[in-house]
C-alpha cells in the first residue's frame, strides 16, 4: 500500500520542516492524491476531503479546487461523479 493522499505546503518546496513546524507561516497548503492509489478513488477522496475540511476548519481557511474557485456542494458532487467513472473503468480493466 501506498499513500492515500498528500499535502504540500504552498511556499517551495512545499515541504515542512518539523523541526520548526511551531512557528510555520504560509499562504497554504494543498491537498492532492494520485490515481491508482491503495483504495478507489471515490474512497480516497472520502478520506482526503474530510482530513482538509478539518484542516481548514482548525486553522479558519477555506478550501479550493485545482482552478482556485471555492470549493463548493456542486464542485464536490462533480468530483465524485468523476471518481466514480474513474473507478468503473478501473475496474474493467483490471478485470
Amino acid at each position: 500500500a501506498g499513500p492515500i493522499f498528500s499535502m504540500v505546503n504552498r511556499i517551495q518546496p512545499g515541504r515542512f520542516d518539523l523541526s520548526k513546524i511551531a512557528e510555520l507561516s504560509t499562504p497554504g497548503v494543498s491537498f492532492f492524491m494520485a490515481l491508482p492509489c491503495a483504495l478507489a478513488g471515490l474512497d480516497a477522496w472520502d478520506r482526503m476531503l474530510p482530513a482538509a475540511q478539518r484542516l481548514a476548519g482548525l486553522l479558519n481557511a477555506e478550501i479550493y479546487d485545482d482552478e482556485m474557485n471555492l470549493l463548493g456542494r456542486q464542485r464536490i458532487a462533480s468530483i465524485r461523479d468523476e471518481l466514480r467513472a474513474y473507478d468503473r473503468k478501473s475496474e474493467v480493466r483490471v478485470r
